[in-house]
């Protein structure tokens, strides 16, 4: 027991120890889709957020490292009908907590005095688990719902940070 307990420990500062990494450029936290009250969709990486806009780069990651010049955009709650947030990182998190639920039967097999071999066990769960992992994260968002309302702005700011 003390083994998942220090397992599902380590997997916690794994994670913390990352996002607090501090860095001299302000960096994009967030991938953004964001559909306008007019049916339009804007896809990039949300750069600020304000009490009446957004700021939004349209580029990728890739070019945003590269540092390829694209002018930001902005964008006022009046104009914004739906945002979809996807934040950055949230593929290899899903794997580290897939595969560390992968790692629960191992250990749950060798607590238990179970004669299977922990070795089967863990050729089939891990990876398992860390696909699984994957592919929930990679789908994963979070949607807010803003119709050019201030109060569900500032409500979408709040929730954001």
């Amino acid at each position: 027991m003390k083994k998942l307990q220090l397992l599902l420990l380590g997997a916690v500062f794994f994670n913390i120890g990352f996002a607090s990494i501090p860095s001299g450029k302000k960096k994009p936290s967030h991938k953004i889709v964001l559909k306008t009250v007019e049916g339009n969709s804007f896809r990039g990486l949300l750069l600020s957020v304000n009490d009446s806009s957004l700021v939004a780069y349209p580029g990728k990651w890739k070019e945003w490292r590269k540092g390829k010049k694209y002018r930001s955009v902005h964008f006022y709650y009046t104009r914004i009908e739906e945002v979809i947030l996807k934040e950055k990182g949230r593929i290899a998190k899903g794997m580290v907590i897939g595969g560390v639920a992968g790692l629960l039967p191992v250990v749950a097999s060798k607590t238990n005095g179970t004669s299977e071999p922990a070795g089967n066990i863990l050729l089939v769960t891990v990876p398992v688990g860390i696909i699984t992992g994957a592919v929930l994260a990679g789908k994963s968002g979070k949607r807010y719902w803003i119709n050019g309302n201030i109060e569900q702005f500032r409500n979408f700011i709040r929730r954001l940070w």
